[in-house]
């Protein structure tokens, strides 16, 4: 019996270490996870900031942003191959002095990197890494070149390859009327060949004003769009969300009050407390994993003068 006890107490003291260590790692890992991790060690104030995490390996990911606190210059790219512990950087994507600008970063199912972005003046264009986004060589593929006036893109991968064995990609993105005579249209440019060409459709036809456009790939690999649609009759500026996927006709989903107030200034959306910029347009994904909710779509947006950010689901 005192052998067996003196068992028992060794087996309590052990487990009871093995507890504590396990807790100490939790710690450890939550005051790694909590605190701020620089990404860029540029001076410069970055904008325009995006991420994505590398399906195939989910410690991958890459970023992208401004580096020059503006609107437009030079692009930076970023990786992390520890799951954003530690960060590497180039500062300098773009080539001599090109304006780029809304620069978006994505995956494809197999851990083949894209980065999208605008050039001002000329167009978007796309380029791929093999390599985790730690390099990007020589590869930059035109989704759009044109003359006119376009702003905000936004990238989707397939999650699955296509018959062809390629990946679909969908680079959303506006057309902005400079006179403001034939509204603001929602376009898209797609490929059915991993980025190597792209085709580009006009999603929108009424001369309304449209904004924000997004895109997400459901786990069949169909494409579905939402993009705001601005009331510039109305004092509010209501601005309804409208849905739709691909091959199928546009709806709208919900109606929504702007977020923020109007800046008498420079007459854009503003928190009123800080003078933020801010705008209602809306954000699409789908589950694409194995669960009970896979195929389910959510979107989400901001909403009011003291802004919410409110979601909707479509199970079906």
């Amino acid at each position: 019996m005192r052998r067996n006890g003196r068992r028992a107490a060794r087996i309590s003291v052990f487990l009871s270490v093995v507890v504590w260590i396990v807790f100490l790692q939790g710690l450890a890992l939550a005051q790694v996870v909590l605190r701020n991790q620089p990404v860029s060690s540029t001076l410069n104030h970055n904008n325009e900031t995006t991420i994505a995490i590398n399906p195939s390996d989910t410690l991958n990911l890459i970023g992208g942003t401004i580096v020059q606190g503006t609107n437009a210059g030079p692009l930076g790219y970023f990786w992390s191959i520890d799951g954003g512990v530690s960060w590497s950087a180039n500062e300098q994507f773009s080539v001599g002095s090109e304006q780029l600008t809304d620069p978006v970063v994505a995956f494809d199912g197999h851990g083949v990197a894209y980065y999208v972005y605008l050039r001002k003046h000329d167009g978007i264009f796309l380029h791929k890494s093999t390599n985790g986004g730690q390099s990007w060589p020589g590869y930059r593929r035109p989704v759009l070149t044109t003359q006119m006036t376009v702003d905000k893109p936004w990238l989707a991968i397939s999650p699955i390859m296509n018959q062809s064995n390629q990946h679909d990609i969908s680079v959303v993105f506006i057309e902005n009327d400079p006179l403001g005579l034939n509204g603001i249209h929602v376009w898209e440019g797609f490929s059915s060949d991993s980025g190597a060409t792209f085709s580009n459709s006009r999603l929108t036809e009424s001369s309304d004003f449209f904004g924000g456009p997004s895109v997400a790939f459901g786990p069949d690999n169909k494409r579905y769009f939402v993009w705001a649609r601005l009331d510039n009759s109305t004092p509010s500026r209501t601005t309804h969300i409208w849905f739709m996927p691909s091959g199928g006709e546009s709806t709208p989903i919900t109606s929504v009050n702007q977020a923020g107030v109007v800046d008498q200034v420079s007459q854009r959306y503003v928190l009123k407390s800080s003078k933020v910029r801010v705008t209602s347009y809306p954000s699409i994904d789908v589950d694409r994993s194995e669960g009970s909710r896979r195929g389910w779509i959510y979107v989400t947006w901001t909403d009011g003068e003291t802004p919410d950010v409110l979601l909707i689901k479509s199970t079906d």
